[in-house]
């Protein structure tokens, strides 16, 4: 089952880094004023979503790391 646009952007809003979550819904915004279709909309966003999550993973695997002392 695919998902829907406002799925998406649910998802986007859930972003814990508030900066990467202003920036995403800032570039849609654009790609909103600019026209374009929903699918290409939705493919985009997913793969923002995906990044800013693994940048946060990244982040917190780099703190853990740091705090183990080794």
């Amino acid at each position: 089952m695919t998902e829907r646009l406002e799925t998406v952007l649910e998802k986007i809003s859930t972003v814990p880094n508030p900066t990467n979550c202003s920036l995403i819904q800032e570039f849609n915004q654009f790609r909103v004023d600019n026209r374009k279709s929903d699918s290409y909309e939705k493919n985009n966003l997913r793969l923002l979503y995906r990044s800013a999550m693994n940048l946060l993973l990244a982040s917190l695997f780099t703190k853990l790391e740091r705090g183990s002392g080794c």
